[in-house]
């Protein structure tokens, strides 16, 4: 899905289900939250994240950095067409709903429909390890492939 981030988002509201905040864990709860077009590039979901550049894409859709307007932290923000063959948005955030506050699964605040698109909001986590092979120039050591399976294994 190329393009997301030239789509405009506004009008209509969308139905959000919040499920973390501040990092503790609560019962689903509907809200009601429009997505509008900013001036400039800003775009905002809700009145609580705005839309940031995009970090990724593939075939599925786009990895946005956004930040949360209200406790100024950043957050990834994954965009998908809702009108995709394939939706995997929701098969995403239910995988994180079974796995929970597990180490390095992050926590999912926000998913539902965002205007043409469905929107997952967690939290923002480091590098990938595509990010820390290229990094690493594209070779990791021995001792570098060590620790990562070692923190697999304790996950």
């Amino acid at each position: 899905m190329n393009g997301v981030s030239g789509t405009n988002l506004s009008g209509g509201g969308s139905q959000l289900r919040k499920m973390r905040s501040s990092g503790a864990t609560t019962s689903p709860h509907v809200g009601t939250s429009n997505v509008t077009q900013n001036t400039g590039t800003t775009t905002t979901l809700g009145s609580q994240y705005q839309i940031g550049r995009v970090l990724g894409s593939g075939n599925f859709g786009e990895i946005h950095l956004g930040r949360n307007t209200e406790s100024h932290e950043h957050v990834a923000i994954k965009l998908e067409q809702s009108s995709t063959r394939t939706p995997q948005l929701a098969h995403e955030y239910r995988f994180y709903n079974i796995l929970g506050k597990l180490e390095g699964i992050p926590a999912v605040y926000y998913y539902g429909q965002a205007g043409p698109c469905n929107a997952l909001v967690m939290e923002l986590l480091g590098p990938s390890l595509e990010d820390l092979f290229d990094l690493c120039e594209r070779r990791f050591t021995l001792k570098t492939v060590t620790m990562i399976a070692l923190q697999l294994m304790d996950r």
